[in-house]
């Protein structure tokens, strides 16, 4: 759906509108972290 999506797993979106959950306990998704490294941080204090 996106160009970059971060997000590995969890929902799977199909043809015609069908959503597809897995069989994990709640959604399922999780962070692909070396992406999350590549953006920039901020700090705020």
């Amino acid at each position: 759906m996106f160009e970059e999506d971060p997000v590995t797993g969890g929902i799977t979106y199909g043809t015609n509108g069908l959503v597809t959950l897995p069989e994990t306990i709640g959604l399922g998704a999780s962070f692909d972290e070396s992406y999350l490294h590549e953006l920039p941080r901020v700090s705020i204090h």
